[in-house]
């Protein structure tokens, strides 16, 4: 399945959550796989995001570790991360069903989130 770097994401910390939850063991193994498996694709994004940021923007000297995108740089920066945010990265994943999971509470901004990895 494909997923955009924008969906991977908004993805990692409802991810992280939820496989801490019981899920059946074929699941469990699967969504563990699935988290290990986004860690490259995860570090590529930050670093290519991060690599944006430094080419666009300056350090806040008020705030450590903060970026402030320079207003003449606003239009740029905006249009190429849009770009890096659309690209599409193939995952191998099938999507779980929820009714096979059972009885495991979700919460519904997670879900929203996970869209990609769920289906009814």
């Amino acid at each position: 399945m494909k997923i955009t770097i924008k969906q991977l994401l908004d993805s990692v910390t409802p991810l992280n959550e939820i496989i801490t939850l019981d899920f059946p063991v074929k699941y469990s193994f699967r969504l563990a796989k699935l988290a290990k498996s986004l860690t490259a694709d995860l570090e590529m994004a930050t670093e290519k995001d991060q690599s944006l940021i430094s080419k666009y923007g300056t350090q806040d000297e008020e705030n450590e570790g903060q970026w402030k995108i320079e207003q003449e740089n606003i239009e740029e920066f905006s249009k190429q991360r849009s770009e890096l945010m659309s690209e599409e990265i193939e995952i191998d994943f099938e999507p779980i069903s929820l009714s096979d999971v059972g009885d495991i509470s979700i919460k519904p901004k997670d879900l929203m989130l996970l869209d990609s990895f769920f289906v009814e």
